[in-house]
């Protein structure tokens, strides 16, 4: 068995309590995007950080969270990661992440072309995106947020819906009881600053 001093364990605890909350702060950010959020969706960065999603958006990250109000057009969108990659410089207060991420955009016929440059007006489509976020965080004030996104969409996909089409009657979230916000805020911390 390898003995290991108490510091470097406990310098091994907050490495994993600080990987933790960058993998929420990287699950917050999809989980703010396909609630239209734009308050939760702007808590993932500092004020000052900045954003270059290739080849749509370079600017402030809180300029492209307004962004978000495009989403609005579409029916619906989900957004997953995986791959996740994390690697944390304690002492500096710094981390940079790599991670997969795919994003299904329900479009329906009549959304603005504005909003989905690809989009065929007057048909119902899914917008299919596959890519990687690059991202760099520091911690101030005792938060890890994002400093610094880039987004690189690797494949694009317009998808055309059948004759089925989307289901509109999408299930409403209670707004008492089990899985409702206030339950799962309650019940469910998603971070460990909470």
């Amino acid at each position: 068995m390898v003995e290991r001093s108490i510091d470097e364990l406990e310098r091994r605890l907050v490495l994993i309590e600080v990987k933790a909350e960058i993998e929420h702060v990287l699950k917050s950010y999809c989980r703010s995007a396909d609630r239209r959020n734009v308050d939760a969706f702007r808590d993932n960065f500092h004020p000052d950080s900045t954003h270059n999603h290739i080849p749509y958006f370079k600017g402030l990250s809180s300029d492209f969270a307004q962004g978000l109000t495009a989403h609005l057009d579409a029916l619906f969108t989900s957004h997953f990661l995986t791959n996740i990659e994390i690697a944390v410089d304690l002492d500096a207060g710094t981390a940079v992440t790599e991670c997969y991420f795919m994003a299904a955009h329900f479009v329906e016929a009549d959304a603005r072309k504005e909003a989905f440059s690809g989009h065929r007006v007057g048909v119902d489509e899914i917008w299919w995106v596959g890519g990687r976020y690059f991202d760099r965080f520091e911690k101030r004030e005792g938060r890890w947020k994002i400093a610094h996104r880039t987004g690189v969409h690797d494949w694009e996909h317009w998808q055309e819906i059948d004759a089925r089409g989307f289901k509109r009657d999408v299930a409403e979230v209670p707004e008492e009881g089990p899985f409702s916000p206030q339950w799962v805020r309650k019940h469910m911390p998603f971070s460990t600053t909470q």
